[in-house]
């Protein structure tokens, strides 16, 4: 099956820079080439698979003037799309509304598309006061379109507003997280709004039974004020839990490029974080994606010292995240590349990127790259067929997988998994022979699939008697409280909520999830 792939001709538009050595990061601009191009050749109307087809059926009213050149242009990532050009792609090549817009507008670094689309805010209000199920598409349109509109709020009137918005983005997946992601980081752009998500912010953090709190945490990075600054600050020295302090070490990732006033002090705290004994494989992990994002040469001797003497190198990621060796192919991935070959009926290319993002989500020691990686791939043409081949991967009993390569598995699947792929994910979970960090990462990829689990099944995770040190049965019963939370599996919360198999904490969480209105749990799905 190599051999195939390596027959196929290449697109001259797509670069391929993969030397094939260590995980590196697709370009975003070829990262949305491949999608747009790959889309096109792969729609649903055969009529639609040629730059000449799918330029007459892209012009309407709200995309006029479009020709064969401006859809190579857009393939090409030499003009942007407008929000009505994206829109009406979605619709003919069979994407839900707002899915290509959220993943572009995430690799665009937040840069919302052209404008060229009519916004009702005031209706979006009126959803918001009558409790209504508002959607992904809605809220960001509805941010996007302020400018646009007559709509004059003061900071009292947002923080409803934006403290729904906010947990609805917390407990949303894939592409509407990202879209009510975007909505929010929208926000910082007006005064009142911003504030008013401060506030929402703060009172997230304040609240000890809240299960989302590192994402809002870390949109605090686009907020330049200095109260704000003073709060991440306060939050790296007395964080009021880990959560808040991871989240504070993602927000300052993002600000340190522009912040060189506090990177020394901000690295030396991740430094000790990383270093420390103490440290949880989630929060070395977070420290470590800091550090990667400092030229060596900038960071204080003493931090760089600690660092050379330490078993974590500069750029390191902790035991789990680091990567096999790619000079040559590792077997897993292999398997996967030979399950898209099958699929690429066009002749298309080598397709030279698909690899590289499959590596880069499985892999990467970035957050970020892997989560990018991730939703491009849950938005291609290609994600039921990798999804596929991850569950026969994790299905097979002569799988000899490490324990890095394994975990990635398992959390790729939650990326790009559907229900029908729950079962796999669910023998791994109760299973007597899975470490406890897979029992984990299998509850957490089940919180982000559709569908639900038995109730029974979370009781032999919870009531196993599989040898686990505390602090392990501590993490395997805060998955299962996020994957139950997620799945909006209200009998499970109440079982989670009186059992005497899980701590106190675990059930105050429970509660904590139970008292979400109805409206952001209906309107997260969406």
């Amino acid at each position: 099956m190599a051999s195939t792939r390596h027959q196929r001709g290449r697109l001259t538009s797509i670069a391929d820079d993969d030397a094939g050595g260590p995980v590196t990061r697709v370009d975003n601009k070829a990262a949305i080439s491949w999608l747009l191009t790959l889309h096109r050749l792969y729609a649903p109307d055969r009529a639609l698979r040629t730059l000449e087809g799918l330029a007459s059926a892209l012009k309407t009213s709200a995309v006029p003037g479009v020709s064969p050149t401006t859809v190579s242009r857009w393939e090409n990532r030499r003009t942007r799309m407008s929000l009505a050009a994206i829109r009406r792609f979605e619709e003919l090549v069979g994407l839900s509304a707002g899915q290509l817009d959220a993943v572009v507008t995430s690799l665009e670094g937040g840069i919302p598309p052209r404008w060229h689309l009519p916004v009702n805010a005031s209706a979006v209000l009126e959803k918001f006061l009558g409790g209504a199920v508002i959607t992904a598409v809605e809220w960001v349109d509805f941010v996007r379109g302020l400018p646009r509109s007559r709509l004059r709020l003061s900071t009292s009137q947002w923080y409803p507003i934006v403290h729904r918005l906010l947990a609805e983005m917390a407990i949303s997946i894939r592409w509407r997280y990202l879209l009510r992601l975007s909505a929010l980081e929208h926000l910082h752009r007006y005064a009142r709004a911003d504030e008013a998500l401060f506030r929402a912010i703060s009172d997230f953090t304040a609240d000890p039974a809240c299960q989302v709190v590192v994402d809002p945490v870390a949109l605090l990075a686009g907020n330049r004020r200095p109260a704000v600054t003073a709060k991440l600050l306060t939050m790296l020295a007395s964080p009021a839990t880990e959560l808040e302090l991871r989240g504070a070490l993602i927000a300052w990732t993002t600000r340190l490029p522009w912040d060189d006033q506090h990177r020394n002090h901000v690295a030396a705290v991740a430094c000790g974080h990383l270093l420390a004994d103490s440290s949880s494989v989630p929060l070395r992990e977070t420290a470590a994606d800091l550090l990667a994002t400092i030229p060596r040469g900038l960071l204080e001797p003493e931090v760089r010292r600690a660092l050379d003497t330490s078993d974590h190198g500069h750029r390191a990621t902790i035991t789990h995240r680091l990567s096999p060796s790619f000079t040559a192919y590792l077997p897993e991935a292999e398997r996967l590349l030979d399950a898209v070959t099958v699929a690429q009926t066009e002749r298309h290319d080598d397709d030279p990127l698909v690899g590289r993002l499959i590596r880069q989500s499985l892999f990467s020691t970035d957050t970020d790259t892997r989560v990018y990686g991730a939703n491009v791939l849950n938005s291609s043409p290609f994600r039921d067929t990798i999804a596929d081949a991850l569950d026969r991967l994790l299905a097979d009993p002569a799988r000899d997988s490490d324990p890095a390569t394994s975990a990635a598995l398992v959390d790729l699947l939650g990326s790009l998994g559907s229900e029908r792929h729950r079962a796999t994910l669910e023998a791994l979970m109760s299973a007597q022979s899975t470490p406890s960090h897979l029992t984990a990462g299998a509850a957490f990829a089940l919180a982000h699939l559709p569908g639900t689990t038995e109730l029974s099944t979370w009781r032999r995770v919870l009531d196993g008697n599989k040898p686990r040190s505390d602090w392990q049965i501590d993490v395997e019963h805060r998955a299962v409280l996020y994957a139950v939370g997620m799945n909006q599996d209200r009998a499970g919360l109440h079982y989670l909520r009186t059992s005497t198999s899980t701590s106190s904490d675990v059930a105050r969480r429970a509660h904590w999830w139970l008292r979400l209105p109805d409206a952001v749990m209906a309107s997260a799905r969406w």
